[in-house]
Order: structure tokens, then sequence, then C-alpha cells
């Protein structure tokens, strides 16, 4: 009840954003960003695995050939939900009560390709958690010691400036991740909010701030990282069909594959989760 609504064209948002930022039938925030989690890849054999079961097979048990952080509190518990909808579809309603043993054990499988099942393993004990600074996972598959990497869509931003030489992008493969038994994307959506108080002035002059935010040059120079020298592409993905549609983002290799499963998710609403990353940590 304390947010305002917004007046925004409707047809030039991503249906799931749209979905996320509606409450009881009105628009309550204006999409800027979604967000989900992806595996990239260097082999276009990736693309085989739909569940994961199949992505634990095509990694094979040699090494460690997957990089990536389980145990933030901003990767963790969305991991979770996205498994469980890979698994199920939807998130149920009401909190649950414990961890789903069918999910727990898919995402056990898929972290014993990263180590041990214990606090040794990278996955799971901060080592490759970039919001701590962490680039060890990063670094190894520039370094080509994994096969994959799994997280946020942004990451490829740390790979291309970690990299010695130029990152052939034409040669990197990226799929939504497959966490569950299928694989049915979930994005999670930001979005700007306005006071319901933010009348009259403010709410033009909010008015102005989201349109030229959400506009395709503003956004096209974030999501190519013009703003800072030399530029580098941040692969933020967009809430705007309309930036999706630009011809330079479908020109580019990685926008490519991600446009799909950014227009074609589908609206799986939920409140919350009682889970914290602490119970789901608990239970792997």
């Amino acid at each position: 009840p304390g947010l305002g609504t917004w007046d925004l064209s409707a047809d030039d948002v991503a249906p799931a954003a749209l979905a996320a930022a509606t409450i009881d039938g009105a628009v309550r925030a204006w999409p800027t960003y979604a967000c989900g989690f992806f595996v990239y890849s260097r082999e276009p054999e990736l693309r085989s695995a739909t569940s994961v079961a199949q992505l634990v097979t095509w990694l094979g048990d040699s090494g460690q050939p997957l990089v990536g952080d389980f145990n933030g509190s901003s990767t963790l518990p969305p991991i979770y939900v996205d498994a469980y909808v890979d698994s199920h579809r939807t998130f149920p309603a009401g909190n649950p009560p414990s961890v789903d043993t069918g999910i727990r054990d898919g995402l056990r499988s898929l972290l014993g390709r990263c180590g041990s099942l214990d606090r040794t393993n990278p996955c799971l004990n901060n080592s490759y958690d970039l919001y701590d600074g962490n680039l060890a996972g990063i670094q190894r598959f520039v370094q080509r010691d994994a096969r994959a990497l799994l997280g946020y869509s942004e990451y490829l931003y740390y790979i291309i400036r970690e990299s010695n030489e130029p990152v052939d992008l034409g040669g990197i493969t990226v799929v939504s991740a497959p966490l569950g038994a299928g694989s049915h994307p979930v994005l999670f959506t930001d979005g700007l909010v306005r006071n319901v108080n933010c009348t009259g002035e403010c709410a033009e002059r909010a008015q102005r701030f989201a349109e030229f935010l959400t506009s395709v040059p503003t956004q096209t120079t974030i999501a190519f990282g013009e703003d800072v020298t030399p530029p580098v592409p941040r692969y933020l993905l967009m809430a705007s069909r309309t930036f999706w549609a630009s011809a330079r983002v479908t020109r580019d290799p990685v926008y490519a594959q991600l446009r799909d499963t950014v227009l074609g998710a589908e609206s799986r609403p939920f409140r919350s989760t009682s889970l914290s990353r602490d119970d789901i940590l608990d239970a792997l």
C-alpha cells in the first residue's frame, strides 16, 4: 500500500519482469534488470544438459570441472529456488518447512563436481565469492582449469576483465542453469519503486528518471560498459523488450543466447521463503 503506481508501456517490458512488478493488478515497480543463474562453457555440447543429472554427467568426474559460488546469501537461496522450480515448475505458496530432499540431492551431486561435500569445497566456503572479491573461480575458468562456470550473467564481465588476451565471445556457450529435474528458467527482477506520497512534481521527476534509466541508449551504455575506459561489457539482463530488439544486441554472440531466456521466461510468483542460506547450506 505504500508504493505508488507507474505509467509505463507494458508492451516494452519482458512478460516475467512485468508480472514480478505487478501487485494486485497495479504496476508497483518499474522493471530495470532481470537476473538468473547460467552456466558458461567453451564447449557447445553443454546445451545437451537439460537437467542437473545431465549436467553432472556432462561435467564428468575428472578433477574439479565446475566453479561457482553456492555459499553467498545472494546466491544460495536463489539457487535453491531456481532448482525447485526446475523440478516442480513453481514454488510452494507457503513457506516450506525444510529443504526438499530431491533438490538437496541434485545440488549435492552438482557440488561434487566442485570438490568434497564439506566446508573444504571451494564452491561452499567463499573461495569463489565474487562479492567478497574472490576471483579464484573466474581465474580457473579463464585459465581453462574448469569446464564450466555457474553464476549470474554478469560473471562474464569478470571473465573478460581477468583474461590476458581478448575473449572469443563467439566461442562461449551460455545456458540457463539446469539445477533440477528439468530446466525452467527463473529470473528475479530489479525495479524502481516510488512512495505513494510522491505525487505532482515529485512523480513527474521520478517518471523522467525511470524513462531515462530504461531507455535503449542508457541501457546500451551500461550493458556494454561504455561508461568506463576501456569498455568492458557487463552482460546485465535488461527488462526492456526494445533493448533486446536493438541491432547491437541481436548481433552480440552472448546476448543472442540470453535473449530467449529473458523474453520467454514464465511468471512464477512467490512472496518469500523462510529457508535461510544457513538452512540450505547445512542440508547440503
